[in-house]
């Protein structure tokens, strides 16, 4: 974004408000905030928290892996999590209270998080109900199919607006946005609840109706009965084009035929909702998180998220990959205050984000949401802390925080033995990207062998010393640290400026100081009694000439070109808004892809920032990246000047003519499959996707013969209240009669008289041509301030 130094202090860029609150402040008696700094933290004292797995029910619904999960503020757990001490809705992240006497540590601070938790779990399960942050694993079978129930169950208030109807209490959700516009209310505003949610499996090749669509939110049960479709008004969007905001939404194709009549889109009325995924996809590191219509970087920010890994043991086990070891909770805290004993865990999801935090133990969102002045600021307002006060109040463009958090933990440290291990790299910061690294403390360090990315495994181990990974990215790497010598560490280091790439670089007296290291390897001798005895025990880990090869898809329809923009204030140049095409969400669909063809998309970068650009329900190949000549194209595209909101954008201008060089071919990390891709400032991304979903010949999962099967209508198979699929077609049954085989009639209950039913056992897929998806910036500050687009795949 324009204007690095508005993030030179945390919360610098509200030196731009216009009129000073403190006197409402003061009056209310609401105590201004100081800021938690990352020099009053310790490093390196807490173990890595490893998120064990649900556990699937398999008997209510025959054929699937079923989960009932639950968002809720977190549970005070003491297993596998370093909670001891903390009430109800908060977690212990490794916050102390700055030391009051040296030699005495600070109090220590528990933070209010959200998090997801399983409440069906079959059998003996520790973290059965008790909501963490990160939350607890997937772990799914490719050919199984997966059912969740996704509930609500989140407080009446929002964790970052606990007093919406209060102007004085700071609240960090930001009603000039869309899908949270309109009068407030007790529960927010008159668009969508406050606490409304909606999961979107991110990396799924999933159906539309279980997609997560932005504005098919749910509340808890007491929002959800006070929204009703019927209560949202139609608002105009000035300065667009035949855009309202209506959360019913309406996808006006602009005249383009459709095999379904969009602008009946209905969103659920109770608070839960169930939602099928087919799982024919290859096995990948991918994961889950709300996707809320103007929420998506409150709720990220809140906590709840987690892993779904995909898994392919027949492909699998021919790779020679380190083995899993043992990820139960017994084998976790053997990790855990054990002197001298390695983890047995040799695969670790590893969830990176950022955070700011108050001397309260407090999350600070936005930047400065509720602080005091930083030294310097001139008209300080802690209410309203956005660059733009007088039209987006609280929105900042990139939301960067000052402290490591690594799957819940300031700056955690792990034992690891001398042997290989597998890292799940997950980037789930709301706008940091990260380059990550090793430094040994004696000597050189391991490199990363990177075997897969967002969509699953590469055609060849990728050997590197570094890894740049930007929000919504995967990376799936081994770390050999059989030549380390023991008793020694490993610090994994980030030296990625933010914005990336060329903002402020986390180096010593910095405002991101804190952000240079991430987590700290301890390494101890090998302990052969860790490994697993059946099947028999692994041989030493040697990177293969081959993993799995990837086919180059070939375009076979005509390209598409789209071009990223911002719009910025003409008195302060700080950004108004982010967009695709000059183009707001609620504009008309652009992008109609015909089911089955594989499309180019070249996507431009007119902004100064990195974005990683993530699309729905697909798996794309990075083809290339290239410079371009940004001021000759702007002149082209009648895009000049980005402070000018009336400029009009000539999408027919080819930048083409405007390319400068040779395209750089993608990394050998990026040569496999991919759902999110960086578009570096002043260049071009080329991708190539195939408009798609293997499930859509198939009734049951498995691929059909031409013919030989025909998709069901929807995929809606459950009992659950909200029947998702009368958004795009006729209901299935969710029960089939029980047939007495004496009579020949439906079988009746002799002790309540009534007829008897069972399950539908098959799961039944939803074509993907029946409903809408998304395409957006992973950046989710730019996600919600219009960096999304909705696309529609026609029928063939």
């Amino acid at each position: 974004m324009k204007t690095k130094s508005r993030i030179t202090t945390v919360g610098l860029a509200a030196t731009v408000a216009a009129i000073s609150l403190w006197a409402t402040l003061a009056q209310a008696q609401v105590a201004p905030l100081q800021p938690l700094l990352p020099a009053t933290q310790t490093r390196f004292n807490l173990d890595l928290p490893v998120p064990i797995d649900y556990v699937p029910d398999r008997t209510t619904f025959p054929g699937f892996d079923y989960y009932e999960v639950q968002m809720s503020p977190v549970t005070p757990v003491t297993v596998a999590f370093p909670q001891g001490g903390c009430p109800a809705g908060t977690q212990w992240l490794g916050l102390r209270a700055p030391r009051t006497r040296w030699w005495q540590p600070g109090a220590k601070l528990c933070t209010p998080v959200w998090g997801y938790s399983q409440v069906n779990a079959p059998g003996t399960y520790a973290l059965n109900g008790a909501s963490t942050y990160p939350s607890m694993s997937f772990r799914a079978l490719k050919g199984r199919p997966v059912k969740v129930k996704w509930i609500n169950n989140a407080p009446d208030q929002h964790l970052f607006c606990p007093q919406p109807l209060n102007p004085a209490v700071p609240c960090a959700i930001d009603r000039t946005l869309m899908g949270v516009q309109g009068a407030v209310g007790p529960f927010g505003s008159h668009q969508q609840p406050d606490n409304a949610m909606v999961v979107h499996l991110h990396g799924g090749e999933i159906p539309p109706d279980s997609d997560g669509l932005a504005e098919l939110w749910f509340g808890n049960a007491a929002s959800s009965a006070a929204y009703t479709p019927a209560a949202f008004p139609t608002v105009p969007v000035a300065g667009s084009t035949n855009a309202v905001q209506n959360i019913d939404p309406i996808f006006d194709t602009g005249g383009v035929a459709n095999a379904i009549e969009l602008g009946n889109l209905v969103r659920p009325t109770g608070n839960s909702a169930i939602y099928n995924y087919p799982m024919v996809q290859d096995a990948a590191p991918i994961w889950y998180h709300d996707h809320a219509l103007g929420k998506t970087r409150i709720n990220v920010a809140a906590g709840p998220a987690g892993f779904f890994f995909v898994e392919d043991p027949v492909k699998e086990q021919t790779l020679g990959l380190p083995p899993r070891g043992d990820c139960s909770v017994a084998g976790v805290l053997k990790n855990a205050g054990v002197a001298n004993k390695a983890s047995a865990c040799f695969d670790l999801p590893i969830a990176i984000q950022d955070r700011a935090f108050n001397r309260d133990g407090t999350i600070n969102f936005p930047n400065g949401l509720g602080q005091v002045a930083p030294a310097g600021a001139i008209g300080w307002d802690p209410l309203t802390p956005g660059p733009n006060p007088t039209v987006h109040p609280q929105w900042v463009p990139e939301y960067f925080g000052d402290i490591p958090v690594v799957n819940g933990v300031i700056w955690p440290k792990v034992k690891v033995e001398r042997r290989p291990y597998r890292l799940r790299l997950l980037d789930g910061s709301n706008a940091r990207c990260y380059t990550l690294g090793l430094r040994g403390a004696f000597g050189a360090a391991p490199r990363f062998q990177v075997i897969g990315s967002d969509q699953g495994y590469l055609p060849a181990v990728s050997n590197v010393q570094t890894v740049t990974m930007c929000p919504g990215e995967r990376y799936d790497v081994i770390v050999d640290f059989s030549r380390v010598p023991a008793y020694t560490t490993v610090t994994m280091t980030n030296s990625a400026a933010a914005p990336f790439p060329v903002g402020i670089a986390p180096t010593a007296g910095g405002p991101f100081a804190g952000m240079a290291q991430i987590l700290q390897f301890q390494v101890v001798p090998a302990d052969p009694t860790n490994l697993p005895v059946l099947p028999a025990r692994p041989t030493p880990w040697v990177a293969p000439a081959a993993l799995v090869a990837r086919t180059a898809l070939v375009p076979n329809a005509p390209s598409r070109q789209m071009v990223l923009n911002e719009v910025l204030d003409p008195v302060s140049l700080f950004p108004l808004r982010v967009q695709i095409d000059g183009k707001r969400f609620e504009d008309a669909v652009t992008e109609t892809p015909r089911r089955g063809t594989v499309e180019a998309w070249t996507i431009i970068n007119t902004t100064v920032d990195a974005h990683p650009m993530h699309l729905h329900l697909v798996q794309m190949q990075v083809v290339s990246r290239q410079a371009f000549d940004l001021a000759g194209f702007q002149v082209a595209l009648g895009a000049t000047d980005p402070a000018l909101a009336t400029q009009q954008y000539n999408l027919a201008a080819s930048v083409t003519p405007f390319l400068v060089g040779l395209p750089r071919a993608p990394l050998a990390s990026e040569a496999g499959w991919k759902d999110t891709a960086i578009v570096y400032p002043g260049e071009v991304l080329t991708v190539v996707a195939k408009w798609d979903g293997a499930w859509a010949d198939s009734d049951t999962g498995t691929v059909c013969a031409a013919g030989a099967c025909t998709p069901a209508a929807a995929t809606f198979t459950s009992t659950d209240p909200n029947p998702l699929s009368l958004t795009y077609g006729t209901p299935l049954a969710v029960t089939t009669p029980v047939i007495d085989p004496v009579t020949g009639v439906q079988a009746v209950d002799p002790l309540t008289g009534l007829p008897v039913t069972a399950p539908v056992a098959a799961p039944f897929w939803e074509a993907v041509t029946a409903g809408p998806y998304v395409w957006h910036c992973h950046i989710v500050d730019h996600e919600d301030n219009e960096m999304m687009r909705p696309l529609l795949v026609l029928p063939i």
